[in-house]
């Protein structure tokens, strides 16, 4: 059996650069990070994971405001504690989407937080979080849906190299 080779890191950045130009613009028109950045993790995560393309999830925190346990995150996570999920305080501040060796998806307006990455964190994880969490009501849900099906149209792009790299 001939060994399919993984997809290039060049295409890896080609589709970082893609889907942070698609972030900016719907963080413009749609305010996505102002209560939506949780969901648009789950929707990049849904594809990459999909792809079998490695990911951890970026969570930003405020260190002075917050004390962040990754581990203790991690569990509260998979153990699906709503109440203590995933910082024990509440949702954290941003979420977004770390290609390793690439760089972080949707990044925002974060230059001043700290941050973690969790691994094996898998978008039924994130959508856990998303409907259980709290959230700045800034972003409206209502498009949602349009959102994801504009995250998947940058993920088509990408679909052959996904095909043969499988």
């Amino acid at each position: 059996m001939q060994r399919k080779e993984a997809i290039s890191r060049q295409k890896l950045k080609d589709l970082y650069k893609a889907l942070n130009t698609l972030c900016n613009k719907l963080d413009i028109e749609y305010d996505i990070n102002c209560g939506g950045c949780c969901y648009v993790t789950y929707c990049i995560a849904h594809h990459l994971y999909k792809h079998n393309i490695p990911y951890k999830v970026t969570l930003f925190y405020v260190g002075e405001d917050e004390e962040f346990d990754p581990e203790i995150a991690f569990n509260n996570i998979k153990n699906r504690y709503k109440n203590y999920c995933p910082t024990g305080n509440y949702t954290t501040r941003h979420y977004a989407i770390r290609l390793p060796g690439i760089g972080i998806i949707n990044k925002g307006h974060t230059l001043d937080y700290d941050h973690k990455d969790l691994e094996k964190i898998y978008p039924n994880d994130l959508i856990f979080i998303y409907k259980n969490g709290s959230w700045n009501d800034i972003y409206d849900t209502k498009y949602n849906k349009m959102i994801n099906t504009e995250i998947t149209k940058v993920f088509k792009k990408y679909e052959k190299e996904f095909r043969h790299s499988l």
